[in-house]
Order: structure tokens, then C-alpha cells, then sequence
């Protein structure tokens, strides 16, 4: 009944996450620039200003000012103080239209990125609106980091939980050479798993290949920053905890959580001591959980080398305990967590984070079902026969009205025994699937710490670029700048500039264009283009219901008899 009142107060606890509650500030957002996007100067400014909601730090050359052909204008390396990244602009800039295009990381290890775009001179050209939204990696990178996120967090369970299975529920059990190989095993993962860590992250955040693994200027951006000195905190860990002795090895063991809780989710945003604080301890029950689940099947139950039955009798029952403390703790935490992050979320939209967080939770209380399952086996299929094996048989009122009472007790241990060892048998299973769903659970752990949450404009998708944007010349003179944005499936805004030589915007009567993909075999569909400033036009929602290369024909009429077309190939990723 223990294990029926926790699911109860799992369900719950999950439903009042999910109560509306006041809006969290959390997780860095662009909160407004100098020169603000879409301004319209008459000299160009002394520099630009990014602001944020939280501390940043600008990734190499993730900063740059592009002119109206889309090439970078030579400007000082940007810098940062907490929430404000700050560009030098050259006092000479030409007039015309200009886009800033940022990349930053925030403090919880996400890089966010976007671009906005401000004009120079007196005939005030308009320029394209801004955009943000939280950037990927190279697919390859991402996978790799998500891969070495998912190995450091399973050896932390070997590791950690391993040492406190030992050292709570087994003590006997530091002198089994399979118990001292888990634990090993354990050890030499975290330590792979931080190296790997400390060498992606550089390219994961500045949008590099595999290719920049070993690139030092990225290896010292990424030390420069909390995450990585947490990381290097982690490793000298694990380093000190090989040179000392067992007792005191273990102790350091219990102080590698918080390297993982201050390098996530729980760094940003309001409450965040509070906030490590619980991703600590969830950390450390999960791993005590686990870890001990990972010590059970390889140490104590296996058919040929398993612990007799009065050791491992004794084992069961303080394991069963700890697992039970460890999942309290990691429902409360869990719960606690989640609320924070999406309190002020409309969970009806849904998302990536949001989505993934429904997985987590359903393969957890599936775990949760399988682990009262073998709870109730503990107590009524292993502990008691157990005892029966060890001396104490337990003879039925009708055996002892039988003259031979020796026969029958015997018969009773023999039947007590089968049953035991189908017990086990079973109990084995059970185990074995706890730990493989448990292996899923830690893959959508590893998924939730790269994914920002939900509530925050932002885009998921593993080679997404941002807006896409084009320069498109016109033989009578001057161009057409395009702005497609966010470029990719669903709805789209697109955005015309005609330009004149100067790059400033000049009045046409007519400007018409049409979306079509070929390879589709898809009719051409009309953009329907609002006027909305001289020489601008613009239309919002349009659908681009799938990606591809998608081919942007745009007609110009400059005159009442002249007109000129030009084509863009709109990349949608």
C-alpha cells in the first residue's frame, strides 16, 4: 500500500504542476537593443547595445554588423558585462542599411542567437524587422553532446549510487571484485563523459562542426565560462577521489551533483540557489536509486554469482528503503522543477521541452510501477522464505498433528525454497527491465538539459540558421533585399526592401510575388504583399508547408511600363 500511496501522490503532485501560477522569469531573452531594431538614424551610432534578461557571454565572432550586401563591416571584438553585450561601430559607416547578427550563451548553457537591423542616412531606408530565438549546433555536434550528456549522468548513477548501495545497504560488499568493478566502471565514465563535454561545448554553442573539437580559442571560451569551470570542478573531483582513501573517497563522490545542477536549467532565472539546491538532490536520489538497481542485478541477483540467501535477505530490505526515500524525494524535486520552469507556460501550445518532459514522466511512473512490483516481491516472496532457509522453518498446524513432523517440515523448506527461487527468478526480470527503462529515462534527462524550456520564442530543430536573407541586384539599377523569417515549415513572414544604388529604399509603384517548389510539383503561390513604409512590402502567415528549397519569384514594376523580375532560392530547414 506504501507504493499505491506514492503513485497517488505522484499523480497529484504532477497535476498541481501543471496549475497556472504568476509568470517565472527565466532563461535569457533579448530585452531590447541600441539602436533599437528597425531605427531609422542620421548618423551612425557610437556603438550597439544588446540587453538582456540574464548574464550572457558573447561566443567568437557571434557578434557582427552586416551591410546591405550581407558582408561584414570590420568592428572591434564585442564585449560583455552581466546582461549587456556591447559592439563598437566604426565612425565612418556609410549610410544605409545595416543587420546586427548575434550568438550569445546564457547562463544556463543554451545559446540563444537572432539578428535586427537598423539604417544610416537621411533618406531613412527601412530595414528588415528583428529576430531571436534559441540556435542549434551542427547535427553532429548536438548528437554527440546529447550521447556524452546521457554516458555522464549514467556513470554518475554507477558511481555515486554504486558507493552509496556500498556503503548503506551493503557494506560487506566493498570486498565482491564485481561491486569495486561497477563502481570502476562508474569512475572512468564520469571521467570520459566531463573530457567530452568540456571539448563539445565550444562547438555546440558557436554553431561550429566536429571539425572545431580541439580548437583552443573555443576550449578557452568554453573554461571562461561557469559551465566549463564547473565541469573542470568535476573532473579534479573525480581525479581526487581516485588518489584517497576508500572512506574519504566516498565523500568526495557525494560532492558531484552540484557540478551538474549549476551548470543547467537551474542557474537562471529567479530562486536559483533554491532551484540547485532541488536538481541536487534529484541528482543524488536518482543516482542512489539507480545506481543501487544497477548494483542488485550485477552483484546481488545473479543466478550463478548472486549472494546467498541470508545476505542477500538482509540486503533487499534496506535497498527497498532507500528506493523509496530516493523516489519521494525525486517526485517533490521533479515536481518542484517542472512548476518552476513552466509556470507560466500555455501548456496547450506544446513544444520540444514540454513534450519530452510527458515521456520522462510516463517512463518514470512506469518505473515507479515496476519498482512496487518488486517491492511487494521483497517483502512476501524473498525476505520471508529467506528467513525459513536460514533456520527457522515455519511448520503448519496440521503438520503438527502428524506424526512425522520432521518429513513434512522438510517437505515445507523444499516448497519454501522452489518458491524462492522462482522469486528470484522473477524479481531478476524485473530488475533487468527497471534498468533498461530507467536507461530511457536518462536519455530524456540528457534531452531536457539541452532543450530550453517552454515560454520563450525559440527553435528546436538540429541545422536551423535563422531568417534567411538575400540581396537580389535589378538590372535598372539598385536591389531587392529579401527577409524570409523564421524559414521553415509552418507560417513565415517575408519582408521586400527596393533599393536604390545607395542601398536607401525608393518608391515603385507595384511589387508582386510567388512562392513554388518544383520538386514538389506544387502550383506557385501568391504572396499577398502590404505596402507598409516607401519602397517596403510585406506579408505575414504566409505557409511554406514543408522544407526544401522553395523558389521566390518577385516582380518589380518601376514605372507604368517597366517592370523586372528576380528569383531568390529561399532555403527551408
Amino acid at each position: 500500500m506504501t507504493s499505491l500511496r506514492v503513485l497517488g501522490a505522484l499523480a497529484v503532485a504532477i497535476g498541481f504542476a501543471l496549475l497556472p501560477a504568476t509568470p517565472a522569469s527565466a532563461h535569457a531573452e533579448l530585452l531590447g537593443t541600441t539602436p533599437p531594431a528597425g531605427a531609422q538614424l542620421d548618423r551612425p551610432p557610437a556603438q550597439v547595445t544588446l540587453r538582456f534578461s540574464e548574464p550572457v557571454k558573447p561566443v567568437p565572432g557571434g557578434i557582427q554588423l552586416l551591410d546591405s550586401a550581407g558582408r561584414p563591416v570590420d568592428t572591434a571584438e564585442a564585449s560583455s558585462l552581466a546582461a549587456q553585450v556591447t559592439l563598437p561601430v566604426p565612425t565612418d559607416l556609410a549610410d544605409g542599411v545595416y543587420l546586427v547578427t548575434w550568438r550569445v550563451v546564457s547562463v544556463d548553457s543554451h545559446p540563444i542567437g537572432g539578428s535586427f537591423g537598423f539604417s544610416v542616412g537621411a533618406s531613412g531606408a527601412v530595414p528588415p524587422p528583428s529576430s531571436s530565438s534559441v540556435t542549434r549546433s551542427d547535427s553532429s555536434v548536438s548528437t554527440a553532446y546529447w550521447l556524452f550528456r546521457w554516458i555522464g549522468y549514467a556513470a554518475l548513477a554507477l558511481l555515486l549510487g554504486g558507493v552509496a548501495f556500498l556503503l548503506i545497504c551493503w557494506p560487506a560488499g566493498w570486498s565482491s571484485p564485481r561491486a569495486r568493478r561497477l563502481v570502476r566502471i562508474g569512475w572512468l565514465g564520469s571521467v570520459v563523459a566531463g573530457v567530452a563535454v568540456l571539448l563539445l561545448h565550444g562547438p555546440y554553442v558557436s554553431g561550429d562542426s566536429l571539425g572545431a573539437l580541439l580548437d583552443p580559442g573555443l576550449l578557452r571560451t568554453t573554461v571562461d565560462t561557469g559551465y566549463g569551470q564547473l565541469v573542470l570542478a568535476r573532473l579534479a573531483l573525480l581525479v581526487l577521489a581516485a588518489a584517497l582513501p576508500r572512506r574519504a573517497a566516498a565523500g568526495v563522490v557525494f560532492a558531484l551533483p552540484p557540478t551538474w545542477a549549476w551548470g543547467g536549467h537551474a542557474r537562471a532565472g529567479s530562486g536559483s540557489v533554491l532551484a540547485a539546491v532541488a536538481d541536487t538532490a534529484h541528482l543524488l536520489a536518482m543516482a542512489a536509486w539507480l545506481g543501487g538497481l544497477a548494483m542488485l542485478f550485477y552483484c546481488v541477483l545473479p543466478a550463478a554469482r548472486g549472494l546467498p540467501v541470508r545476505e542477500a535477505a538482509g540486503v533487499l530490505p534496506r535497498f527497498s528503503r532507500l528506493a523509496m526515500a530516493a523516489i519521494a524525494i525525486l517526485v517533490v524535486t521533479g515536481v518542484f522543477q517542472a512548476w518552476r520552469e513552466l509556470r507560466d507556460v500555455d501548456l496547450s501550445e506544446g513544444s520540444n521541452y514540454t513534450r519530452v518532459l510527458v515521456f520522462k514522466v510516463a517512463a518514470f511512473g512506469l518505473l515507479l510501477c515496476l519498482g512496487a512490483g518488486s517491492r511487494a516481491l521483497v517483502q512476501y516472496r524473498y525476505v520471508r522464505p529467506a528467513v525459513v532457509a536460514s533456520g527457522s522453518p515455519r511448520v503448519s498446524p496440521l503438520a503438527s498433528r502428524q506424526a512425522n513432523r520432521a518429513r513434512n517440515a522438510r517437505r515445507s523448506r523444499h516448497a519454501e525454497q522452489q518458491r524462492d527461487r522462482a522469486a528470484l527468478a522473477l524479481l531478476r526480470k524485473s530488475v533487468r527491465l527497471e534498468l533498461a527503462i530507467a536507461a530511457v529515462v536518462i536519455g530524456l534527462t540528457a534531452v531536457l538539459v539541452s532543450t530550453p524550456p517552454s515560454g520563450h520564442a525559440h527553435t528546436d530543430e538540429p541545422g536551423y540558421r535563422g531568417p534567411f536573407t538575400a540581396v537580389l541586384p535589378l538590372r535598372a539599377g539598385g536591389d531587392v533585399q529579401v527577409w524570409v523569417s523564421p524559414a521553415r515549415p509552418g507560417q513565415n513572414d517575408v519582408v521586400l526592401n527596393v533599393r536604390d544604388d545607395g542601398g536607401i529604399n525608393r518608391d515603385v509603384p507595384e511589387v508582386r510575388a510567388r512562392f513554388s517548389n518544383p520538386a514538389l510539383g506544387a502550383e506557385p503561390m501568391a504572396v499577398p504583399l502590404t505596402r507598409t513604409a516607401v519602397g517596403r512590402f510585406s506579408a505575414e502567415a504566409v505557409t511554406l508547408p514543408s522544407t526544401g528549397t522553395w523558389r521566390l519569384q518577385i516582380s518589380v514594376r518601376t514605372s507604368e511600363v517597366d517592370e523586372e523580375s528576380v528569383v531568390a532560392q529561399v532555403t527551408v530547414a
